[in-house]
């Protein structure tokens, strides 16, 4: 689990259980309410305001009731004598004590914020006090909790590391029982590569004679076609000078067709009985 703060610690087995040394707890609920009688008293020491922690986000007081503390200028710290929150190694976790000296401290600063602000919060902190010892107990609970899977997380991390490490081992033994053989094969793969490499430079020696040739021809048979087209141009130009007088012929000669079939079909007309 490591160190919840600098200068916190928490051990495994029965070695003392160390909690951060700050436990924050919220502010009174009508902070806000008195924030202008507070500002104009002028007798309050600013030395003897008292700062109050948080308490774990597990609190139900927090939800819907937390004021800043700035509104009232007053903070309430939790001192315990018993070594709660200290870096002393003898110090174990004991939620009733701590629950009675945290119920003791408030009434006490309850006390103090009433003479300075005319305004009694004694229920305000006597409703927090249960909650207080509440959240105490689920915290030693959860740190207990919190050690446990931190051993089980540590187990299974030794567990895969040793994994690891034999893997580790049996590949490093295949490859070294493998290594001349890989080697040989080493070699053969970039021979092979080079001989590759040749024939593909041959290869492109032969592309590039063959692009010189396909160009060469492909000029060679555009003037070619160049000739012939041109000689298409002309005969087309002269068939189509002749068109008219073609078209002319083929009506005249459509014409005398159609006369000797009127003949013909006159003839044998006039030679049935």
């Amino acid at each position: 689990m490591g160190n919840l703060r600098a200068g916190s610690r928490q051990t495994f087995g029965d070695l003392p259980i160390k909690i951060p040394t700050k436990l924050e707890h919220p502010t009174f609920p009508r902070a806000k309410a008195v924030r202008g009688r507070s500002e104009r008293l002028s007798g309050i020491n600013q030395e003897e305001r008292i700062s109050m922690r948080k308490p774990p986000l597990n609190n139900p007081v927090r939800s819907g009731r937390r004021r800043e503390s700035s509104d009232v200028g007053v903070d309430v710290q939790v001192a315990s004598d018993s070594g709660w929150g200290t870096e002393s190694e003898g110090d174990t976790l004991d939620p009733h004590k701590i629950g009675k000296q945290e119920t003791e401290s408030l009434l006490k600063k309850a006390d103090s914020i009433i003479d300075h602000i005319g305004e009694s919060w004694e229920s305000e902190v006597s409703a927090q006090v249960e909650p207080i010892k509440a959240d105490f107990k689920n915290l030693a609970h959860r740190i207990h909790n919190l050690m446990l899977t931190e051993a089980a997380i540590a187990q299974n991390l030794s567990d895969v590391v040793e994994t690891s490490q034999a893997s580790t081992r049996q590949l490093i033994n295949g490859l070294t029982d493998k290594f001349g053989e890989t080697l040989e094969k080493a070699v053969t793969i970039n021979e092979n590569i080079q001989d590759f490499q040749r024939k593909i430079q041959k290869l492109d020696e032969r592309m590039r004679k063959r692009k010189g040739e396909f160009t060469h021809d492909l000029a060679a048979l555009e003037a070619r076609n160049k000739e012939e087209i041109d000689e298409f141009k002309e005969e087309l130009a002269r068939e189509t000078a002749n068109l008219p007088a073609k078209i002319q012929a083929a009506k005249s000669n459509k014409a005398d067709q159609k006369q000797v079939q009127l003949k013909l079909a006159k003839i044998l007309a006039d030679g049935l009985p």
